[in-house]
């Protein structure tokens, strides 16, 4: 593969000393053709922070932005593939620049290898253009993979503290369970919007039924209710409705299994969401 000149006509600009404000501007020059290395290390220097190590073990030295020629190319394409592979998932990008007519002589190694490339001779307008695309496009890389960090460490935390919280109200409900069933006192909790009714394993063994043979359904309870209680349950129960924010107490006969009927007492827990009511019912009557 022939060694063209980089940059034609090349003379170096007068450098400011003032590189551009970004952390990643180092590029690394990898080209076997020295005088070309030169050219562009001293065209590069007046904006970005170039080295130019001109040894076999070129890529392993930290940089942004890697430079290098179709001989280099040749040379080193696999290491340059593992290079790339390690640092995913961060983008590193490569720049080939290769005479025009050694273009399909490098077709293999092509955009497996490389992300860029530039004719020779350089254009140094277009030598600047391409460098400052790719390490833009490689900071927004390296930005991206911060935040995707931060967010998924922030997840993390959320579903960790999630958990810890959950773990806390199964232990709190666990602990509630107990204490009714000791105390002999059966759970409910309404969702008004649905009418479905959780009721506890308690509550239904106070009027002898497995916790298998209720359905979680408002008729449930409503159907056993004494007739003569009906009313002024329901009345009691619109009250809360009114007043979801108060307390409220009432006293009425369920229906047992064996066609009895039990006295009980139900005490309605202050709730602070309108579309719910729960509370607690224990069996007066033996």
């Amino acid at each position: 593969m022939a060694a063209a000149t980089v940059v034609a006509g090349f003379q170096p600009a007068p450098s400011d000393g003032i590189l551009p404000p970004h952390d990643m501007n180092r590029i690394l020059l990898v080209l076997d053709h020295a005088a070309n290395r030169r050219l562009l290390a001293e065209s590069l220097r007046t904006r970005y922070e170039v080295i130019a190590p001109g040894t076999a073990d070129a890529l392993a030295e930290r940089f942004d932005l890697c430079v290098l020629d179709g001989m280099a190319l040749d040379r080193l394409w696999e290491q340059v593939q593992a290079r790339r592979a390690a640092a995913q998932p961060e983008f590193v990008p490569y720049l080939l620049v290769i005479a025009r007519q050694d273009v399909g002589l490098a077709t293999r190694h092509l955009w497996r290898t490389v992300d860029d490339l530039i004719f020779s001779p350089i254009e140094k307008a277009e030598l600047q253009a391409r460098v400052e695309s790719l390490l833009a496009i490689r900071r927004l890389s390296v930005e991206l993979e911060k935040r995707v960090a931060e967010r998924t460490a922030a997840l993390s935390t959320a579903m960790r503290e999630l958990e810890r919280a959950n773990a806390r109200l199964r232990e709190s409900e666990a602990r509630l369970r107990l204490t009714a069933e000791a105390a002999g006192v059966g759970l409910w909790d309404w969702d008004l919007e649905t009418n479905k009714v959780y009721f506890s394993p308690e509550w239904k063994r106070q009027i002898g039924y497995r916790d298998d043979e209720i359905a979680d359904d408002f008729v449930e309870f409503q159907s056993r209710i004494h007739p003569d209680d009906l009313e002024p349950t329901q009345a009691k129960m619109n009250a809360c409705l009114a007043h979801p924010l108060g307390r409220h107490e009432v006293e009425f006969r369920l229906r047992h299994k064996d066609g009895s009927y039990r006295w009980i007492f139900r005490a309605r827990r202050r709730v602070a969401r309108c579309d719910r009511q729960a509370g607690t019912d224990a069996r007066l009557s033996p």
